[in-house]
């Protein structure tokens, strides 16, 4: 999907397994195609994104590609690595033709201070890192003004909560992605908005609380400001 706000970017990588994970981005990145939203007709249930991993849909307007198209060419000039997409696709099928479509995007070797790494991009563009210890990938994800969602990843089931614990967004994904149900609350902390939605918490945002005290006979004190 080309248009997700809690996409999962950057992302960080134990650094003695990036190197095995170019072949497969190499391998798995050009299986996306473009396909006009219209024609994924399935009822899509809460956590659809996950039914269509290999199709990526238009962004709605020609302003929102710019400003994505803008954001890939500082990142070049930031001094990020473009390991794969970058661009808007050479060739689309008849059905697709006038969408507003980006490739698929990777880079690498961003620097923490630059704008892809710190700020939301909201299209197909990947900021990837590595770390070496699990307290420096914590401080890396949570050293961001946004805090919408993360993942985890990890063979490691105890890893998994005790990094889940410590990562700072409203959502924390394990070993998967994207995966919304209408009974968990969804939404973020810091700048990624108040409230929720779902759940009995996007319920309680419908409500208004009121407080009533009365004391049980007149003139009860419960000695707020010490004996009268």
């Amino acid at each position: 999907m080309s248009l997700a706000c809690p996409s999962t970017s950057p992302g960080y990588d134990p650094h003695f397994i990036c190197s095995h994970l170019r072949p497969a981005r190499d391998t798995h990145l050009p299986l996306i195609r473009a396909r006009p939203f219209s024609t994924l007709s399935h009822p899509f249930p809460p956590f659809f994104p996950c039914l269509f991993p290999r199709f990526r849909c238009p962004h709605a307007r020609w302003p929102y590609r710019k400003r994505i198209l803008e954001a890939i060419y500082q990142a070049k000039v930031d001094g990020a690595t473009l390991v794969a997409g970058g661009g808007v696709p050479g060739s689309l099928s008849e059905n697709c033709a006038g969408g507003w479509y980006i490739e698929p995007t990777v880079f690498t070797d961003v620097p923490r201070e630059s704008a892809l790494w710190r700020e939301e991009v909201f299209g197909p563009v990947l900021a990837v890192g590595t770390f070496h210890s699990e307290d420096e990938a914590i401080a890396a994800a949570n050293n961001t003004r946004y805090g919408l969602a993360n993942g985890v990843m990890s063979a490691d089931a105890e890893r998994c909560e005790r990094v889940m614990r410590r990562l700072d967004s409203g959502i924390v994904w394990q070993n998967c992605s994207q995966v919304l149900f209408p009974t968990t609350p969804f939404g973020g902390f810091k700048a990624s908005g108040f409230g929720k939605e779902n759940g009995r918490a996007g319920l309680e945002e419908y409500l208004r609380h009121k407080t009533v005290i009365g004391a049980t006979e007149p003139g009860h004190s419960w000695h707020w400001y010490g004996q009268s």
